[in-house]
């Protein structure tokens, strides 16, 4: 059983969720949960949902972040209120940061998909690692960028790309655009980088998002045993 601390609002329609456990629960950085959350007239769906953790093991809590959503589970996941319990299994999954692995450690994220990006960042930033690594995140426009200021603190390289800034009321003077291959190549280590070199590449986002990303580094030429990614099937 998980007791909810606090919620912290992240974007206008992406959340926190953070837990408190009676027990310690040991994780990789990059895995997820499942929670179960019983509620009168559960749509098709049931009443299990997993998500990443945004959370890292080295903090004392454990965390979700997703968006809000017209599901049932949804609906009922954010009537929750400080001091509420719910039923979790896990952590598990095997999309998880590879700290044994050298090299470059490249991480594509297409919205809500930062979400263990955030656990994994967390983690190395704990950990005091020393890797190099870089993270590509596309958002339609800014409002969506989750976790916005935590990334802009981090010592980590983030590129911002907005697919779609004239949605946006602000002004936006980054790059726009889908992350490409010109993109991908500007970012990586070097020439042996790409193909038989050391590059690690981490993929997490909607089920169109992570497809592109992964034929798109496939058509580069690079090895799929480099690529890790995890396709969140559904977001409602």
């Amino acid at each position: 059983m998980l007791t909810l601390s606090h919620v912290r609002q992240e974007t206008l329609t992406a959340t926190t969720f953070i837990f408190t456990s009676d027990s310690p629960i040991s994780y990789r950085a990059g895995q997820h949960v499942s929670i179960r959350l019983p509620h009168e007239n559960p749509d098709s769906r049931g009443t299990i949902r997993s998500f990443s953790l945004s959370s890292s093991s080295t903090e004392k809590v454990l965390a979700v972040t997703t968006n809000e959503g017209e599901s049932s589970f949804k609906k009922k996941l954010f009537s929750l209120s400080a001091g509420d319990t719910i039923e979790a299994r896990g952590p598990g999954g095997g999309f998880i940061f590879r700290e044994e692995d050298p090299g470059h450690h490249i991480m594509i994220a297409g919205g809500i998909g930062i979400t263990p990006f955030r656990s994994m960042l967390t983690y190395v930033s704990d950990k005091q690692l020393s890797m190099p690594i870089t993270v590509l995140y596309s958002n339609r426009t800014p409002e969506e960028i989750v976790f916005k200021d935590y990334l802009a603190e981090l010592s980590t390289k983030v590129i911002h790309t907005i697919t779609r800034p004239q949605d946006s009321p602000t002004v936006w003077s980054g790059r726009t655009g889908r992350i490409d291959e010109a993109l991908v190549r500007e970012i990586s280590t070097g020439p042996d980088s790409v193909g038989a070199g050391g590059d690690r590449y981490y993929v997490c986002g909607s089920l169109p998002f992570v497809e592109s990303m992964v034929t798109l580094l496939g058509t580069m030429g690079i090895a799929s045993d480099r690529i890790h990614f995890e396709k969140f099937t559904g977001y409602s």
